[in-house]
């Protein structure tokens, strides 16, 4: 299955990306709803952005992201989605399966409250507003 893909506002890239699958936690908050938290993965990394990869869709632009990297852990990191397309996994189950796949621009690192706050939405918490 060829990918399906609108592109967004793709710019030229300022790094090149490594190739690298880990686990990301993804928190977005569409307009007038409660936030939305997903597990995703990335297929590739670099200091500007990253190649994401969801068994769910992604509505919204505006996206947090929590990459599971030593030393990133407590970090979420914000992000815009440039590209967004579905695409056949052959590695997911038997016979594959359909992903989405988003190409995310970073704009920078959340704030120490804000990530607060994002963690314990990502664990089902509220946070502590102290």
């Amino acid at each position: 299955m060829e990918a399906e893909v609108a592109d967004v506002g793709l710019g030229k890239r300022s790094f090149s990306r490594v190739g690298m699958r880990t686990m990301v936690t993804t928190i977005t908050q569409p307009q007038g709803g409660a936030p939305q938290v997903l597990k995703a993965w990335t297929d590739d990394i670099s200091a500007s952005g990253c190649r994401l990869l969801s068994r769910q869709a992604i509505a919204t632009a505006e996206i947090r992201l929590r990459i599971i990297l030593p030393g990133l852990a407590e970090r979420f990191f914000c992000g815009r989605i440039t590209r967004r397309g579905i695409e056949h996994n052959p590695s997911i189950g038997k016979l594959g399966a359909d992903v989405y796949v988003y190409g995310v621009e970073f704009v920078g690192v959340c704030s120490p409250q804000e990530a607060a706050e994002l963690q314990a939405l990502s664990e089902g918490k509220t946070a502590d507003k102290r």
